[in-house]
């Protein structure tokens, strides 16, 4: 028979609000309940709330806002993680992981795809497409079509759980750090 584990309320709090993070029940961008309202949620101590959003916290999923709250910032503490080691790389290094990456995404995608994938790739390719070349050059329009393009792609790329999470979290990352180094009103084709 094994031992029971003990284990920490703080530790137990921090896994039940980061699962309402990752479920989507508070989204990015919104503000959490008050500590008052998670004390009566879950029947813990106020200390044991305030602990575990200060973890929360310190692993970049929260945002406390001195007067007006916490605030959801991110869904995982690994987009998190890796978010901050490509905002510190060489532009060109990261350039080189986005071409890898993108290569071996087409590969699986070709390799893996069904109608319904190559239905949905065609719709973005037509978008991409229907963009006259003065909308294209606009950093906004080409940039944010050039990624919704690659989603798509990553998409069909693989239907299982590791694989498309970390795609999607590599893809947030390099894509927020290449759009960060274009330089003001410019967008390159990418």
């Amino acid at each position: 028979m094994e031992r029971v584990a003990r284990t920490s309320i703080v530790d137990v709090v921090v896994d039940r609000l980061r699962d309402e993070i990752r479920k989507g029940s508070w989204p990015v961008g919104t503000k959490i309940p008050t500590e008052a309202k998670l004390v009566e949620a879950l029947g813990v101590s106020r200390p044991s709330i305030r602990e575990a959003v200060r973890s929360l916290v310190q692993l970049g999923l929260l945002e406390s806002r001195q007067g007006d709250g916490t605030y959801v910032v991110a869904e995982d503490e690994t987009t998190v993680a890796l978010q901050r080691v490509v905002d510190t790389a060489d532009r060109d290094e990261v350039q080189l992981v986005r071409h890898t990456l993108e290569v071996l995404a087409a590969r699986e995608a070709a390799t893996n795809r069904s109608a319904a994938d190559i239905d949905a790739l065609r719709v973005a390719l037509q978008g991409r497409r229907s963009r006259s070349a003065w909308a294209f050059r606009r950093m906004r329009t080409g940039i944010s079509t050039t990624i919704c393009f690659r989603r798509s792609s990553e998409a069909t790329t693989v239907r299982r759980p590791v694989p498309r999470s970390m795609g999607s979290t590599c893809t947030n990352a390099i894509c927020t750090r290449s759009v960060a180094d274009l330089p003001s009103g410019r967008a390159t084709r990418n």
